[in-house]
């Protein structure tokens, strides 16, 4: 009876170590690779999550670079626009009773959008030239006064001649 239970004992044994090397180490070693597998799968998630997060940042600058690229757009002057504004210009010129001596035309130079300078020479009052500035400066259109000049040219009544050069953005 000993012999048989050492027998029993042994198969016994012998079977545990047999399930165990078979059946129970190979689902541990799945378990531990699974695992690592899911640790790996929560690390990207976390990068695509900070990535989905930095590219909704970029998406919001995006927008507000647009909309403010939009405003400026409507402050730019359309070709029709610009022809109209030389128009008003000589028109708020006679009204001042500033005298035109000479406008000229340039094609300026700009990376993004073409630009045109005018370069103007008026003889009047000081007074009178100041103000046809000032209409100039409340222009809803962008015109970017690049230089001003003032040379008196008599004294009995003070008379003015006066260079000044705007520069337009023209947008196509």
């Amino acid at each position: 009876m000993d012999r048989k239970k050492t027998g029993f004992i042994i198969l016994t044994v012998l079977y545990i170590v047999i399930v165990y090397q078979f059946a129970f180490h190979p689902l541990l070693i799945r378990i531990r690779k699974l695992k690592d597998n899911l640790q790996q799968v929560k690390l990207q998630l976390i990068a695509v999550q900070q990535t989905v997060n930095k590219l909704a940042g970029l998406q919001r600058e995006l927008r507000i670079e647009n909309e403010v690229r939009a405003k400026l757009e409507t402050r730019l002057f359309s070709p029709t626009e610009f022809n109209d504004f030389v128009t008003n210009f000589t028109s708020w010129v006679k009204e001042l009773g500033v005298e035109t001596v000479s406008i000229n035309f340039q094609d300026g130079k700009s990376n993004i959008y073409p630009n045109k300078i005018l370069e103007i020479f008026l003889r009047g009052s000081f007074r009178d030239i100041s103000r046809l500035l000032q209409q100039v400066e409340k222009m809803e259109k962008l015109g970017i006064i690049k230089s001003f000049y003032l040379e008196r040219v008599s004294s009995q009544p003070v008379t003015i001649l006066s260079k000044i050069e705007i520069e337009i953005v023209v947008k196509e």
